[in-house]
């Protein structure tokens, strides 16, 4: 699961966990996010939340390197970085730069 602002958010990307406000469900996990979706986000002021992808957290969490929920569009950065333990410092922050640079760009495309 990956930690993503809304400036870095882009359509097509999976809600790991669901959207809650005022202790109501706005969307559930496992929702694909829309233009629309993120216009609700920004008018409730929701600047943050989680989509589905790997994170150095989860990693470490269920104890292996493979990604939970592998978010289609960051496969090719999990498939250059899948031996690169997330405990080797420089390059475990250059992996974490790749997914960050892959979501950037994923949102520039869908403009």
């Amino acid at each position: 699961m990956i930690r993503c602002s809304l400036s870095d958010a882009a359509e097509g990307m999976v809600l790991a966990k669901p959207i809650l406000v005022e202790g109501r469900c706005l969307l559930n996990a496992g929702m694909s996010l829309t233009k629309k979706h993120l216009q609700i986000f920004k008018s409730w002021g929701i600047s943050e939340f989680c989509i589905e992808g790997d994170d150095v957290v989860s990693a470490e969490d269920n104890g292996s390197n493979e990604p939970e929920n592998q978010n289609p569009i960051l496969e090719p950065v999990y498939s250059r970085f899948s031996k690169i333990e997330d405990t080797d410092g420089l390059l475990s922050m250059l992996k974490r730069l790749a997914v960050k640079l892959a979501l950037h760009e994923m949102k520039s495309e869908k403009r």
